[in-house]
């Protein structure tokens, strides 16, 4: 494993109030994730994510709080009313994986994963957004349970967190979703966040 915080997509303008929209998961799939962190302790090198702070990337932004502030209303409404029109959907997520970076669990891109995640970075683009490059959406659904903040053995971990691995966690509700102002601790390895609005999904 090697360190996380420093590769280009860590590398923001400003370490505080990054907006992103996030969805979080529910009680019982974040006591799963909890336990399953347990692969971490004693290894130094892999810092565990504050388990109320755990969260999917649907969409971030290249811009703070206080950059965006003009457009933020706008942007709101076009959010509640993507809201009242999507229907809550479920991610299966696959066994916990160690990367070179991480410890995580992963789902499938899927279609209405996809059409979200491009219907908030139209709205974004339609107000705070204009006139600056959207960053890329990730790849693939996941939560991150811990990002490298050292050099150490990822085969470790992964015997580890296998051995706690009793089946896949439970499904990931996409449910709601957070716009927050993120900011990133290089320091502690981890990704803390203020809510600014919260948008349950209530489509037919």
């Amino acid at each position: 494993m090697k360190r996380f915080f420093g590769v280009p997509m860590t590398q923001w303008d400003s370490m505080r109030d990054r907006l992103h929209v996030y969805v979080v998961p529910g009680a019982g799939l974040g006591a799963e994730l909890a336990r399953l962190q347990q692969s971490l302790r004693g290894r130094d090198y892999c810092a565990a994510q504050p388990v109320e702070f755990l969260h999917a990337t649907v969409q971030q932004f290249a811009f703070t709080t206080g950059e965006a502030e003009a457009g933020l209303p706008e942007f709101a409404c076009r959010m509640a009313l993507l809201a009242a029109r999507t229907t809550v959907f479920e991610l299966q997520l696959g066994r916990p994986v160690v990367d070179d970076y991480s410890l995580g669990v992963r789902a499938e891109a899927t279609d209405q994963w996809q059409n979200l995640s491009r219907e908030i970075a139209d709205a974004a683009l339609g107000t705070f957004h204009a006139g600056r490059a959207m960053p890329a959406a990730p790849r693939q659904p996941h939560i991150s349970l811990g990002y490298g903040i050292g050099t150490g053995s990822s085969s470790e971990i992964q015997s580890a967190v296998d051995a706690l691995h009793t089946g896949n966690p439970p499904a990931l509700a996409v449910a709601e979703l957070k716009f927050v102002a993120v900011h990133q601790d290089e320091s502690r390895g981890r990704y803390t966040w203020d809510e600014l609005a919260a948008w349950p999904l209530a489509g037919p």
